[in-house]
């Protein structure tokens, strides 16, 4: 007889056990997916706007904003998409304009939490942004700022259809209110614009190369010199002392503002470095380059001509320095600039390894030593291509491509925050400065490549503070001016942006 305990009785047990066990404990659920897009890596605006994206909870118990892992603030979720809006008191400034990496986690009712990958933004909080309901731009690629609060306006050059251009000015709302398309040349990006006369109500416009016109305050066109036009300074009656140089011409010439016509030409001794500076009381100082060729030496003069008539005396001419070169070297062009009254001609002159050095000088006294030597800078890193009289005169800026340094105008001395340099970002270089009406100064720096525009602006509130913010753009190019009002405006692609006032980004910076 066979056991009921043989092999396939045992079998069979052994089955019916394995089927009564447990079934396996499932994978947990899938943590939330979600995504946290900023629309640009750079933002200068009012606030910091996001689009915030959740999927795979039920319901959500709290959704939280995060900056390099530190909490920010709660917000509610309202659907795909949600924007959520970051004002600028929600961030701890450690620099500005700061770079931001924010994250979203979710948490979902049953515990289940999930994060976004960072959205990294580089953020400079603004007063105002304004932008064309068509995302056409605002104001025109280069401008100034004119007037101040509600009446601002922008002026500039502005490229119209077959290769025609115009003056433009845009008040604060986008619109344009004046402009003038009957130029007696084309304007470009480099045309610059003189302040505002006081007698004659009109500012010059400066094409260099190419001429000059004078502008009513309607953008009317009341005069105009043709021609290679390379310096100009505006008379207490408005009327402007142009430099011409080129197709066999080297003058100074007095031109109306009223008609465009020429009062006098003066036989410029050599080529001008600087604009002339005008008054009444003691008439034009201009500054020159006097070659001499065969001696391998430039000498650094300054000729005084008559306002009134054009005539200059035989000591009329005061040679201040002697710069030598080496065979195959151009004549160098030092970079000049007056003083506010045109008796200090500040001249920057290149040095053994890579170095410069300003000479303040008595712009009315030969030589420049002893008592008509003011004073002289210290030795300042890199090749100063351009000097920059600002602050009511107190302060010189000497710009180089990678070095912007400060000079005290009265002793010469570095002022500087720690005799540091203002440097660009990375491979950049400086390519615009613009003065302030105070103590601040702004710095437009970019790859230098023709054709283009600055990527990045340096604020300095007080050169003795050190640097107050920089903001940098990707993509697209950004320019700056000052109003009258002392307030700055900021061009990022399409937009304007107005600054806030310097003393609220006093109160974050970290110096």
């Amino acid at each position: 007889m066979r056991s009921i305990f043989g092999p396939t009785a045992i079998g069979l047990v052994f089955l019916s056990a394995q089927s009564c066990s447990p079934p396996p404990t499932p994978p947990p659920p899938d943590p939330p997916r979600v995504t946290l897009t900023a629309p640009s890596p750079n933002v200068a605006d009012t606030e910091v706007r996001l689009t915030l994206n959740i999927t795979g909870c039920d319901e959500l118990s709290q959704v939280e904003i995060l900056e390099d892992g530190v909490f920010l603030q709660n917000v509610e979720f309202h659907g795909n998409p949600t924007t959520v809006h970051l004002a600028p008191n929600s961030f701890k400034y450690d620099h500005l304009a700061e770079d931001l990496s924010l994250v979203a986690r979710a948490i979902c009712i049953d515990g289940r939490k999930g994060s976004s990958t960072p959205a990294s933004v580089r953020y400079l909080p603004v007063e105002e942004l304004l932008h064309q309901p068509d995302g056409s731009q605002y104001v025109t690629d280069v401008f100034v700022a004119e007037g101040k609060d509600a009446n601002v306006g922008f002026l500039g050059c502005s490229g119209g259809p077959n290769g025609t251009t115009a003056i433009v000015r845009v008040n604060r709302s986008g619109e344009v209110v004046a402009f003038n398309q009957t130029l007696p040349f084309n304007c470009t990006r480099a045309m610059r614009f003189t302040d505002v006369n006081l007698a004659s109500g009109k500012r010059w416009a400066v094409e260099p190369g190419v001429g000059a016109l004078a502008l009513d305050p309607a953008l009317n066109i009341t005069a105009y010199v043709m021609g290679p036009v390379q310096a100009l300074g505006v008379g207490p009656d408005g009327d402007a002392v142009v430099y011409v140089e080129g197709g066999g011409i080297e003058a100074f010439e007095r031109v109306a503002h009223g008609n465009g016509e020429v009062k006098w030409t003066f036989p410029a001794p050599g080529v001008a470095i600087a604009d002339p500076v005008i008054q009444s009381g003691f008439g034009v100082f201009a500054p020159v380059r006097l070659d001499d060729f065969g001696a391998m030496t430039v000498t650094v003069a300054v000729q005084r001509i008559d306002y009134a008539n054009g005539v200059a005396t035989t000591d009329d001419l005061s040679n201040l320095n002697v710069v030598s070169y080496q065979v195959g070297d151009l004549p160098p062009r030092p970079p000049a600039a007056f003083n506010p009254d045109g008796t200090i001609l500040y001249t920057a002159y290149p040095q053994p390894g890579g170095t410069s050095v300003v000479l303040a000088c008595a712009s009315s006294v030969d030589g420049c030593s002893a008592g008509a030597r003011k004073w002289t800078s210290p030795s300042l890193p890199g090749d100063v291509v351009a000097l920059i009289p600002y602050a009511n005169g107190s302060i010189l800026a000497a710009v180089t491509p990678q070095f912007l340094w400060f000079l005290d105008t009265t002793t010469g001395f570095l002022i500087n925050k720690g005799g540091q340099a203002i440097s660009p970002q990375g491979a950049l270089v400086t390519v615009g400065v613009q003065p302030g009406i105070g103590r601040d100064f702004y710095v437009l720096n970019g790859t230098g490549a023709p054709g283009t525009l600055p990527v990045e602006v340096i604020a300095i509130d007080d050169p003795a503070f050190g640097e107050l913010f920089r903001y940098s753009v990707n993509g697209f190019s950004l320019m700056a001016g000052v109003d009258a009002g002392g307030r700055l405006w900021l061009r990022t692609g399409n937009d304007l942006a107005l600054t806030l006032p310097l003393a609220e980004y006093q109160k974050v910076a970290v110096r």
